[in-house]
Parts: structure tokens; C-alpha cells; sequence
């Protein structure tokens, strides 16, 4: 059986009753709708065209719709279907068509906000690392409990140009040296599909509630494998476990996380001002590339968002927020989106300023 997500509505079929009839007929079709209005569809692998047929039949002139699987998207646009391969988009002449076709249409901003900020986004993204979460399974085994996405993967905002895929591994209890060994070699090793894994592996009674003395095994682009201690924004990123509730494999996370307040978020997220940032006030040498310096002045924005809601979003959303709240923000939120990516080295006054701006609003 494959399984398909389809970006699409009610109101953008021409009759919601003979589309559901006639994807029906398919023998052994599963279909449901989820609150959003978008269906989630399983049917045998020789009935790809059975399912396409009964969309493209049914959509109104000029709805855009997507219907995805863990090997290609399906593209339907005024009776014309665009077929491509997730795994190797840029490559693809389909996926360049797509996103001259999109740049026209003024609902879709880009193709990358459409693919990877839709019903289907962590689907994708589940695919993209599927050797990833197989390996993980194999080398952990019995003492795997769950693998979970966090980040701007749960979040609304997965940049697949800039984004780390943070992934959090739940065990039963602590990995031992061999497994730790085998998986520090994995994640050593640059010519695996996906390099860019911030990698955190704890243990349920770890991930169930935050103590400061408690461990757990890490992994970034810039960290190599090893075990250290937890920091107070544990918290926050139980918090978006949470909000993002979604599984790459094994129980909900919401079963495994004992609930997280807003007065709690709140207060962790001045705490970390505080505690943590206000150590660079003044600057610090890991901030001498721009990219740093943006990451500094984007999390600002989203703390201050934190400590006005008790809520996490985006960089992305908290900087468009920040700039509409606090008007003094906009040239050092502009120049950190503007060099998000940027590995050159330069000053860092905007990076301090708005260290000391967020500071001073506590």
C-alpha cells in the first residue's frame, strides 16, 4: 500500500461527493479527512493513476493541488500534472517549471514556503532522513523508544537551505559506550545525504521533566557527539516537542513529556536572558561570523516573543513580530535575515545592540 497527503480543500472540487465515489471504487482505499479539510489517502502502488485521474477530474479551473508520497508530488494545475522526485528537486526540470508556474500565482509565495510549510511538510522531511531514522532504529534497537522532529521542523518555518534537521531519540534507558561509539562514527562520517542532524539523544525519565544535573548525548554541525548536561532550555525545547506532536517513529510525544505551563516558558525564556545571554553583552568570539551574529539577533526576537506569549515560534515569524512591536528593531532584524547564511567575519555591534535591547525590556 502507498500513502499520499493532498493539499487540497472542499470548496476546491467541483463535486466533494463524486471525488470521494470515485477514489473509492480503488480496491483496498483508505480515506480520511482530517479538521483542516485535507485527505490522507492509501491505495496499492497500481492505482497511482487511478487516484490522479479522479483529482484532475474533479478539481476546479485554476486550484492548484499537491498530492505527495514518500517518492514523488503529484502537481495538478489547470488539467496539467507536473510529476517530480522529492529526493532530488533542484535537479529535476519539473520542479523548475513548478516554481516559474508558482511565481506567478500570487497565493504561493515560493516554492519552498509552499512545499515545506504545508499539511504535508514533516511528511517530506521524514522522507528526506529516512536512512537517517532506519539507521538510528538498527543501531539502537530494543532500547529505542521514539524519534521525534523539534525545531523549525515543528515550527512554522523549515528553511531547507539554511534549517538544521533537529531530531530528538528517545531510549528506555542510557545508550551504552559501544552504541555511542557507533553512532559518534556515523555522524563523523561528511558523505552521508544529510549532514546538517543537530542530534539529541535522552532517555524517558530525561525528556519526562527538566533536571538541571540530568545528561543526555548531542550532536550539531559544530559539536561533535558526545554527552553534556542539560541547560535550561530544555525546557523550551520540550515546550516545542509538544506543540509540534509528531512522531518519526514510535508513541506521541505528548505521552512521553509532562505538561509544560506558560508562566513556565515564560519564565525559562527570562531566565536564559539573563542567565545565559547577558554573558554577551559585549560581544563574544563565536559571534564573529555574520551567520552567529543573525542567529544572536533572531533568537532575541523570538525570546522576547516567548517572554510576551508564552509560546515559541519561528525566527521568521518572531522577527516580522518583532519589527511591528518594537519599530527600533527593524534595521537589525533586516540585516540579520539579509545574512542568515553569511560565513564572512565582521563587527558585531548589531548583534550587541540588540542583546542589550532585549535585555533591557525584561
Amino acid at each position: 500500500m502507498k500513502s499520499y497527503f493532498c493539499n487540497i480543500e472542499k470548496q476546491q472540487l467541483n463535486n466533494y461527493n463524486q471525488f470521494k465515489h470515485d477514489i473509492l471504487k480503488i480496491p483496498l482505499c483508505v480515506f480520511d479527512i482530517n479538521k483542516s479539510g485535507n485527505f490522507f489517502i492509501q491505495i496499492p502502488k497500481i492505482a497511482d493513476s487511478k487516484l490522479i485521474s479522479a483529482l484532475k477530474k474533479n478539481i476546479k479551473y485554476n486550484n492548484w493541488v499537491d498530492v505527495v508520497n514518500n517518492e514523488f508530488i503529484y502537481t495538478i494545475f489547470n488539467n496539467e500534472i507536473i510529476k517530480f522526485d522529492i529526493n532530488s528537486p533542484d535537479s529535476n526540470p519539473a520542479w523548475k517549471k513548478m516554481k516559474k508556474i508558482r511565481s506567478e500565482i500570487k497565493q504561493y509565495q515560493s516554492i519552498d514556503e509552499m512545499v515545506y510549510n504545508s499539511i504535508y511538510r514533516k511528511f517530506l522531511i521524514k522522507q528526506v532522513l529516512s536512512k537517517e531514522i532506519e539507521y538510528l532504529k538498527k543501531t539502537i534497537g530494543i532500547n529505542l523508544s521514539g524519534i521525534y522532529p523539534f525545531g523549525s521542523i515543528v515550527l512554522d518555518y523549515f528553511d531547507p537551505k539554511s534549517s538544521d534537521y533537529d531530531i530528538l531519540v528517545v531510549t528506555k534507558k542510557e545508550i551504552d559506550i559501544d552504541v555511542a561509539n557507533k553512532l559518534r562514527r556515523h555522524f563523523s562520517n561528511k558523505k552521508r545525504p544529510v549532514n546538517n542532524i543537530e542530534l539529541c539523544i535522552a532517555t524517558k525519565k530525561t525528556i519526562y521533566e527538566y533536571h538541571k544535573n540530568d545528561t543526555y548525548w548531542y550532536k550539531s554541525s559544530v559539536c561533535k557527539f558526545s554527552k553534556i548536561k542539560l541547560s535550561e532550555d530544555w525546557i523550551i525545547n520540550r515546550f516545542i516537542l509538544l506543540k509540534g506532536n509528531f512522531s518519526f517513529y514510535g508513541d506521541k510525544i505528548s505521552l512521553l513529556i509532562k505538561p509544560i505551563s506558560k508562566k513556565e516558558v515564560v519564565q525559562t525564556a527570562k531566565n536564559l536572558l539573563i542567565e545565559n545571554w547577558s554573558n554577551y553583552k559585549n560581544g563574544a568570539d563565536w559571534m564573529n561570523k555574520k551567520k552567529y551574529q543573525s542567529f544572536a539577533i533572531l533568537t532575541m526576537a523570538r525570546i522576547l516573543y516567548t517572554i510576551n506569549y508564552g509560546d515559541c515560534v519561528s525566527k521568521k515569524s518572531s522577527a516580522e513580530w518583532c519589527i511591528n512591536f518594537y519599530k527600533e528593531t527593524k534595521s537589525m532584524l533586516d540585516w540579520s535575515i539579509k545574512h542568515i547564511n553569511d560565513t564572512s567575519e565582521g563587527g558585531q555591534s548589531k548583534s550587541i545592540k540588540m542583546i542589550n535591547f532585549a535585555i533591557s525590556k525584561l
